[in-house]
């Protein structure tokens, strides 16, 4: 029925419309069909349909009957409700009637949004003030106040949505209402205030000075208008709002002071409970907060935490102004936890920096201040706990923060300088270059777009001068130290309110520069910088010990360069005062650490017992603050053992053990491999000591066993850290796939994105603060976070409580069921075999051991015997590698063969024994293998471990029991891929390699060549790709050592310029059904690097993880010619009675042909004692 009378009316006025007949509305019909549409009205009194339609024959009859004005009330009544909805078309006569009807109904609205701040029909009140203003007549003395309401919910959203057409019509509008004939003071300062309003929040958006100022302009013309009134309020905030902003722009206290009068003078003349009190109440609590930024006097941030707080309660969780209130209270309270380091202020401050994201919502325009706040409150947070959680999320919140913001936002420096410090900050905990390059390339960005009159340009400068100084301790760079001191100095130039900051700041770089270079005026100028900077930062200031600190560390380097004893005095007194005031955080990790340093210093020239006691209790004290980094805590450790060891070498142990437990988490696994390898390299013999101490110390185990296995679990643990966290991603979890099948993908799924990651990571140099490559180091460490939280879900299952965890001393026990393992320990303290065998493990002391002399005299042996142009001394090199492999006898392998039984050369006909050696420190450079008496007569009393033993090598027990794992399977191959470069580029020519190659191939029924002068070339993809199809890998070829990354060492293939096949990557390859590894190259089981020779980052080793249970590698250069010999030899002794190969028998075909080789030359072990089998 409603349909049928709404058609009636509808093709009624239609008529009207087309013909121009107004009477046809008076018909006797037509009244019917009104009527009938009235009754419609009366039981849905918002039909707007029915509403329009009366409106149009109302308005109709109205122009039938012109004189009749109850005709165009009836009109104006129903047009009215349509007018408000924007239902349309209306009449263009009756619209200024309409707007003139609905103004009350629209400043009712207007009220309701400022009071209530609910913001649902906001755009909505906007849409009806537009109709409003384009319904209002050119000359209403009322268009002024309209366009200024308009102007005023224009910018009340902007404020909340950011929207720059908003803020520039809201600008555009409010000039035009200021450009009105004025209708009393009252609504000419309500213009002017809602334009310096607009212009304000313009401003905020495009930075332009120009608006800034005009605003100001505007607002004092405001002010000389406004008496008492309803708008003293607003016109006051107004005003103070822009001067604040202009004070926060250019450090102005005139301007500053300025705005606390006006808060203070809107607090006091609105109603308490009001929102504009609120707003008012926000204002002055964020004036105030300015003021204590720039003169630190507490009294003013506590007042503008208690404004704050009473604005809140004002304000109901749902009103638009409390995103305002909250937010600057959030400030208030981190700032006065920076001062006061109160961690209940600080907790408080996140909590409601929190509220104004939820409160503000995603589209607020200040939501990119709010999420810089938030990050700066965690990363605060991490610093007082060290808890690094807060600060990946400070910096994942600085990166969205950015990324809000154009690149000529005025807030865009600070924004960028605050992420720069989160990145150095989580550099320092964790030690990721990636971290502290990128946070110099956003540093440096910030430098390059701050202004040169902005109070922002300090804490610009002293982020890009604290991130180039850390650089400069990593790298040594001149040119980045230079750069540093350069900036620190132009922030204290340009510094206000944070002065102290940065002279701390200059001293830091200045102190570095002092110690590489040696340039006394550094030196005097960073004792000079902290000293002033202590003696202006107020007293109870939280960042006070840290200027302490720094002034004690300038005043330390000082002495170590003049010897002056009182700079050392002064130093150590700074410390303690320091300490003092420091609670149990890292940073007092940091204060202890140099306390003992400096006793240490003390100790070493008075011999005073007690102050080598203090030292020690300093160090160990910051060894128990679990939250300092866990690099300080090590060396803290360190430091206390190497101080006591003689003296009390059970509380060095305890404190050594305590270090290697917490080894692992310096080489996290979110950091990229080069990072984790320079922080295992700052440990190179801490597990050695520690295992040591530990088998020195009667009192910490009550037996020789119970010494001996935890000593093996300390090597374990502390060594090849890098090796065990690629086994943790590389063991069987065939059970987890079988019963848990969808965590079990979850875990592969991460694991390889983790070894995908390490394979192709490259150190990042460049890109701004939104490029893919510092997303990618986030990314890494959510990846790296996900995986550990799936470990410790598998965990949580039954049967999978021991789910990748260290193996029990049983399971190492049971790795020696085919042979004991020995492994061979070297420290500053004493030298140790510790012997793996089915009945146990035990201890034998190793004396005289010089491990790093051995070591560097067989280096310097080795490359003297390959010199090619003096004959002299290539014999006389050749006598000192034979010193030192019968050496290598006398104080290791012969007292352990002795002690295993192992005292004669096995009969004829038997079994010989097998002995996996596990080689620590500069031993790992040496050929263990090898050593012996070789110029003695042969027989079975010849002292020689291969005249005694089958030899292999491990990198660690547990490396061993993977490689049993995979080599499970007994079954004989015929199928080989032989690599082969007879010629490289950029190498010299291998001339024996295609008769290597050729030999082996013809051990195969199916073997694949590729060879290097082939047209199908061993590139480094087409190797990988074949390597799956076939069990065995030859490959004859040169290999090459990175000595500075490990990781980069090398075969080299054809395209070796452009696609290495390097050890890195190798990293991501996991192969389920390969059997043997022959790198007939040069260097393949070496590491050069002395900080890392425990990690075994060589190519066998990766050849190992890929998946091969055997590999035959090399420890140095060997002989083309030889290499072929041996190679033919080897597969004869792996070859079966029906011309396939075993490998289950490559160690022993390896000795069998080295043995050979040696028969041959025994005078020349660098012939041939470079071969070795590693592995099951």
């Amino acid at each position: 029925m409603r349909e049928h009378d709404l058609a009636a009316v509808k093709a009624r006025v239609e008529r009207i419309r087309t013909t121009g007949k107004a009477s046809l509305a008076l018909k006797r019909g037509a009244v019917k069909e009104m009527r009938r549409l009235l009754r419609i009205l009366q039981d849905d009194h918002a039909d707007l349909q029915a509403r329009h339609l009366l409106g149009w024959m109302f308005w109709y009859r109205h122009c039938a009957l012109p004189h009749n004005d109850d005709e165009l009330d009836a009109a104006v009544e129903m047009f009215t409700p349509c007018f408000i909805d924007g239902v349309e078309p209306l009449p263009e006569a009756v619209l200024p009637v309409l707007a003139e009807s609905v103004v009350p109904i629209a400043e009712a609205r207007l009220d309701d949004l400022v009071s209530l701040g609910r913001l649902h029909r906001l755009s909505d009140d906007i849409a009806l003030w537009r109709r409003i203003v384009d319904a209002t007549t050119a000359d209403d003395p009322f268009r002024a106040a309209r366009l200024t309401r308009l102007s005023f919910l224009l910018w009340f959203r902007f404020l909340r949505n950011g929207q720059a057409t908003d803020v520039e019509e809201s600008v555009a509008i409010a000039r035009k209402a200021a450009a009105q004939d004025e209708v009393g003071d009252t609504d000419t300062a309500f213009r002017l205030s809602v334009l310096c309003l607009a212009l304000t929040a313009r401003f905020s958006m495009n930075g332009m000075v120009t608006d800034l100022d005009e605003a100001i302009e505007t607002g004092r013309e405001a002010i000389t208008l406004n008496a008492v009134d309803a708008t003293t309020v607003m016109v006051r905030m107004a005003l103070g709002t822009a001067l604040m902003t202009r004070a926060r722009m250019t450090g102005d206290d005139e301007d500053l002071e300025e705005a606390i009068v006006l808060a203070r003078e809107a607090v006091q003349r609105g109603e308490a409970g009001d929102p504009d009190d609120a707003s008012a109440l926000s204002l002055l609590g964020g004036a105030l907060l300015t003021r204590f930024e720039r003169r630190g006097n507490l009294a003013d941030v506590n007042e503008a935490i208690t404004a704050c707080r009473a604005a809140a309660r004002v304000l109901p969780a749902d009103h638009a102004d409390r995103t305002d209130a909250v937010f600057v209270l959030g400030e208030a309270l981190k700032r006065r936890a920076f001062r006061t380091h109160s961690e209940a202020d600080l907790d408080d401050a996140i909590a409601y920096l929190r509220e104004t994201l939820k409160v503000g919502g995603p589209d607020n325009s200040r939501r990119h201040g709010m999420l810089s706040s938030l990050a700066g409150a965690l990363h605060m947070r991490s610093e007082h706990t060290g808890d690094l959680a807060d600060l990946d999320e400070a910096i994942t919140l600085g990166r969205q923060a950015v990324a809000l913001i154009h690149d000529d936002h005025p807030d865009r420096p600070l924004m960028l300088a605050n992420l720069a410090r989160a990145l150095q900050s989580r550099f320092g905990a964790t030690g990721g270059m990636a971290d502290l390059d990128q946070a110099i390339v956003v540093a440096r960005e910030a430098a390059n777009v701050v202004p040169a009159d902005s109070s922002a340009r300090t804490n610009v400068l002293l982020n890009l001068g604290s991130a180039l100084q850390q650089r400069f301790v990593r790298t040594e760079s001149r040119e980045d130290i230079d750069e540093a001191v350069t900036a620190c100095r132009l922030a204290v130039h340009t510094a206000i309110g944070e002065r102290a900051a940065a002279l701390l700041h200059l001293s830091r770089a200045l102190g570095p520069r002092f110690v590489a270079f040696e340039e006394s005026a550094d030196g005097e100028e960073a004792v000079a910088a902290a000293r002033e900077a202590v003696a202006i930062i107020p007293a109870d200031h939280s960042r006070r010990p840290i200027v302490l600190f720094e002034l004690s560390r300038a005043l330390g380097a000082h002495f170590r360069m003049t010897g002056d004893e009182t700079d050392l005095e002064e130093s150590t007194a700074l410390l303690r005062e320091a300490i003092e005031s420091t609670a149990d955080d890292a940073d007092r990790a940091l204060y202890l650490s140099r306390l003992g340093d400096r006793l240490r210093s003390r100790f070493e020239r008075t011999g005073v017992p007690a102050e080598r006691d203090e030292a020690v209790a300093a160090w160990s004290e910051a060894a128990s603050i679990v939250s300092a980094p866990a690099s300080w805590r090590i060396d803290a450790g360190w430091a206390a053992a190497g101080l006591i060891a003689d003296s009390d070498p059970g509380h060095a142990a305890k404190l050594l053990d305590a270090a290697v437990q917490l080894l692992p988490e310096t080489a996290a696994r979110h950091l990229h491999r080069s990072d984790r390898q320079r922080a295992l390299g700052e440990y190179a013999s801490l597990a050695a000591d520690a295992a040591a101490l530990t088998l020195t110390d009667t009192t910490l185990r009550r037996t020789d066993e119970e010494r001996a296995t935890h000593a093996l679990q300390q090597l374990e643990l502390g060594r090849g850290v890098l090796l065990s966290q690629a086994l943790d991603t590389r063991s069987d979890f065939t059970d987890l796939q079988a019963r848990h099948p969808t965590l079990a993908a979850r875990f592969t799924e991460l694991r390889d994105r983790l070894d995908a990651d390490d394979a192709t990571a490259v150190p990042l140099m460049t890109g701004d603060a939104g490029s893919p490559q510092d997303w990618g180091v986030d990314q890494r460490r959510r990846i790296a976070a996900a995986f550990t939280a799936t470990v410790t879900e598998i965990r949580a299952l039954e049967g999978f409580e021991s789910f990748l965890r260290p193996p029990e001393p049983s399971e190492l026990v049971r790795h020696a069921a085919h042979g004991p393992i020995a492994v061979i320990n070297v420290s500053r303290y004493r030298s140790d075999a510790l012997l793996l065998t089915v009945d146990g493990i035990r201890s034998l002391k190793l004396p005289g051991i010089d491990a790093a002399a051995l070591a560097n005299a067989w280096i310097q042996a080795l490359d003297a015997a390959r010199d090619p142009e003096q004959p002299a001394r290539r014999r006389t090199a050749q006598t000192t590698i034979v010193e030192i492999i019968e050496r290598l006898w006398d104080r290791i392998t012969g007292p352990v063969l002795d002690e295993l039984g192992y005292r004669t050369t096995p009969a004829d006909g038997t079994e010989w024994p097998r002995v996996w050696w596990v080689p620590c420190g500069p031993l790992s450079l040496l050929p263990i293998h090898a050593a012996g008496y070789h110029r003695e007569r042969p027989g079975a009393g010849r002292r020689a471990v291969m005249d005694r033993v089958i030899s292999s090598y491990t990198p660690t027990v547990r490396t061993l029991g993977y490689a049993r794992d995979k080599d499970s399977t007994s079954a004989v191959v015929d199928r080989a891929l032989v690599v082969a470069m007879p010629t490289t580029p950029g190498a010299k020519p291998l001339r024996h390699a295609l008769r290597e190659a050729s030999l082996v191939q013809s051990r195969f029924s199916r073997p694949t060549a590729l060879i290097g002068s082939d047209q199908d070339s061993p590139t480094t993809q087409r190797v990988l790709d074949h390597l799956p199809r076939c069990p065995v890998a030859h490959f004859a070829c040169h290999g090459t050592i990175d000595e500075t990354d490990p990781a980069q060492s090398q075969l080299l293939l054809h395209d070796h310029g452009v696609a290495p096949f390097t050890v890195a990557r190798l990293a991501s390859i996991q192969l389920d059904q390969v059997r043997l590894a022959y790198l007939s190259a040069c260097t393949t089981a070496l590491n050069p690097a002395a900080s890392l020779v425990d990690e075994a980052v060589h190519l066998a080793t990766a050849f190992q993880l890929v998946g091969y249970p055997h590999v035959i590698g090399t420890l140095w250069e060997i002989d083309d010619s030889l290499s072929a010999d041996v190679a033919d030899t080897f597969y004869e002794g792996v070859s079966t009675d029906d011309g396939q190969i075993d490998p289950t028998h490559a160690a022993r075909a390896l000795h069998q042909a080295v043995r050979a080789a040696r028969d041959r030359f025994p005078a020349a072990p660098s012939l041939w004692g470079g071969y070795l089998h590693v592995g099951a």
